[in-house]
């Protein structure tokens, strides 16, 4: 279920963000560099907002996964307790 909304997630907001900007809005806002500068620091910060543009990339592809794990991480302790509470208390069972 987290998995689907993450998706569902993913596709908003290349539904929203694309016709705004276009596809060549895209790629700069990621990748470009911004700000005024010339000469050796324009190479440099086409270099470091590249990376950057490709470590923002794939930490949204991997947003999926990450949330179906934190998900399952949350929820598994209490079920766990609930259970043992369970055995010691049998009202609590449900």
């Amino acid at each position: 279920m987290t998995a689907a909304m993450a998706n569902d997630l993913l596709r908003l907001l290349d539904r929203l963000g694309l016709p705004g900007q276009r596809i060549k809005g895209v790629f700069l806002h990621l990748f470009g560099p911004k700000g005024d500068t010339t000469g050796l620091l324009r190479i440099l910060m086409i270099v470091v907002f590249f990376l950057v543009g490709f470590l923002e990339v794939l930490s949204i592809l991997f947003r999926p996964i990450s949330l179906s794990s934190v998900s399952t991480a949350i929820s598994l302790p209490g079920r766990t307790c609930w259970k043992r509470w369970g055995n010691w208390c049998p009202c609590l069972a449900g």
